[in-house]
């Protein structure tokens, strides 16, 4: 009984720490250049869209990527959507972009150590704070939004010559 009220003591001071260091991470309110600094992050730097689509709705733009939710329709906060790019999803292949992730306990109060196999794989960046608070604007814009991407929003977000719109018509 001790050793599970410490487990469950040393989990929520890990949880605290984490949304500690992730509360850092997230900014006031986004403005229209954090949004598309995020959209340039999201499509080249870190790629999100190879596995949660273009328009963050879960459709992978590289079939051959891991399936990824609709972030839409997350019910994640601000600080647990940067908990969740700075440490990943351990078990998942969803990958950490932080530098310091799981050198010491900063991520789910967990290891690499400790993680064994279900480590997170590295994302391909690092990314900074103003990195990881556009990803988020960018995120929350798309949950502005309807639960799927319309024809109107792809052609506002790839401009008029995007054939890829067609498909949402």
């Amino acid at each position: 009984m001790k050793q599970t009220r410490a487990f469950r003591r040393a989990s929520l001071w890990a949880a605290a720490f984490v949304l500690t260091i992730a509360g850092a991470f997230v900014a006031a309110p986004s403005t229209a250049q954090d949004v598309e600094l995020g959209k340039q992050i999201w499509l080249t730097k870190v790629n999100c869209r190879a596995c949660h689509g273009w328009a963050a709705h879960g459709v992978q733009d590289d079939p051959q990527s891991p399936k990824a939710p609709n972030l839409r329709t997350s019910l994640l906060s601000p600080e647990e959507m940067a908990t969740t790019i700075l440490c990943g999803r351990p078990g998942t292949e969803m990958p950490y972009f932080s530098r310091f992730s799981y050198t010491d306990d900063r991520c789910y109060g967990l290891t690499a150590e400790a993680l064994g196999k279900d480590i997170p794989p590295p994302g391909i960046a690092h990314l900074s704070k103003r990195a990881i608070n556009s990803l988020i604007a960018l995120i929350q814009s798309f949950q502005a939004q309807n639960e799927q991407p319309t024809f109107e929003e792809c052609i506002q977000f790839w401009g008029e010559k995007a054939t890829l719109c067609a498909a949402l018509r």
